[in-house]
């Protein structure tokens, strides 16, 4: 939410901005950081805005030294800042780009980021539940997910050729063309290594801000019966994301377990929570290891691991499980479904520790615990 309230802000900078100098310099500068501060993913859409601003400023001249040059004033700044973001930051650990699982080529690859305008713009990854990555229960099987994403592939490709034939402001053109372009290389690449980043449109949500204003101009264009139809598909999307938003409301106020944060947590329920806050106040030298990030928030006494979770496959990195050493009680709280093979590789994981108590907390979570 922080990345979409910046994103337009960076947009209208890149906008505005009519000529190099130390304004150019400062916004190129502080605008990496303070992206890449909000959301890591910000990198992708700092690269589009900066060949954006540095192909609208340089389109008034002419010849190649005079593009190099007003690139410099874009290129300079930024190197800074993503020189900064990676020595402080990146290297200091894993992070989603860091861990290729190697080559792979599917039709979704590339299709994926091609059908951004469609999934994102229209929402229509949101209202089908994920055609590849899952939020809940999937509508299509693979093979009609695969069919259904090649034509809006093809759809939002002819699109955006429409988009930027048709509109008659330059400046709207060229920023959909750099931003898709850029998008299409940065995932289908990411895709194609197979790396940390989910097939979940959310990650291509400026894509489909930015042809809102260029559709509604379309639309403005046609005869009222498409007007119209285009307003009735508007209302049913808004319809179906605000009765998400109130379902998910109501579970999160009187279902979902709350702890010492007061932040709905759907990790867990509210038994297992109450008992792990317990443990939590009992001790000052413990370490609690969970699988969800979110249940840290919660201890505040004591140490915390988050261990990564371990798929169906159980095809692990050891070195992010392995933790050496002994330093007061150990609490490992897991999901019921990890019980046989899942467990014992964590629990493996600790070798300073020995002779696991097993306790069930509910009929969903368990308590491992050694001393």
């Amino acid at each position: 939410m922080l990345l979409f309230a910046f994103e337009g802000w960076f947009l209208y900078g890149c906008t505005t901005l009519q000529k190099p100098g130390l304004k150019l310099v400062l916004f190129m500068l502080f605008c990496g950081w303070i992206g890449f501060f909000l959301k890591s993913s910000f990198i992708w859409i700092y690269a589009a805005g900066s060949c954006y601003l540095w192909v609208r400023l340089s389109s008034t001249t002419f010849g190649i030294l005079e593009w190099v040059k007003k690139g410099l004033w874009i290129a300079i700044p930024a190197g800074i800042s993503l020189a900064c973001i990676y020595i402080f930051f990146l290297s200091k650990g894993q992070n989603p780009a860091s861990a290729s699982q190697g080559l792979k080529l599917t039709v979704e690859t590339f299709a994926f980021p091609l059908a951004s305008p469609m999934l994102s713009g229209f929402s229509f990854d949101d209202l089908v539940n994920g055609l590849i990555f899952h939020n809940g229960k999937p509508i299509f099987n693979p093979t009609w997910s695969i069919v259904i994403l090649i034509i809006l592939a093809l759809a939002s490709l002819l699109l955006i050729i429409r988009l930027i034939r048709s509109i008659p402001n330059r400046n709207y053109g060229l920023v959909l063309f750099v931003f898709y372009a850029v998008a299409f290389l940065f995932f289908g690449f990411a895709f194609l290594r197979q790396l940390s980043i989910s097939y979940e449109a959310r990650h291509f949500r400026i894509i489909g801000l930015l042809i809102v204003p260029g559709v509604i101009y379309l639309i403005s264009r046609l005869k009222f019966v498409y007007q119209l139809i285009f307003g009735v598909l508007c209302l049913a999307i808004a319809c179906v994301s605000f009765t998400y938003l109130i379902k998910g409301y109501k579970v999160n106020k009187n279902i979902n377990a709350k702890g010492v944060t007061g932040i709905s947590q759907p990790f867990i329920d509210q038994p297992s929570l109450n008992h792990i806050m317990m443990l939590d106040k009992e001790n000052r030298n413990a370490t609690f290891v969970f699988i969800s990030i979110d249940l840290g928030l919660e201890i505040t006494n004591n140490r915390v691991i988050t261990l990564p979770t371990i798929g169906d496959d159980l095809k692990i990195d050891i070195d992010d499980y392995r933790y050496e050493g002994h330093a007061g009680p150990l609490y490992i709280i897991l999901p019921e479904t990890y019980n046989g093979p899942k467990e014992k590789m964590i629990m493996k994981s600790f070798p300073g520790y020995k002779g696991f108590y097993v306790s069930m907390l509910s009929d969903k979570y368990v308590l491992y615990s050694a001393k």
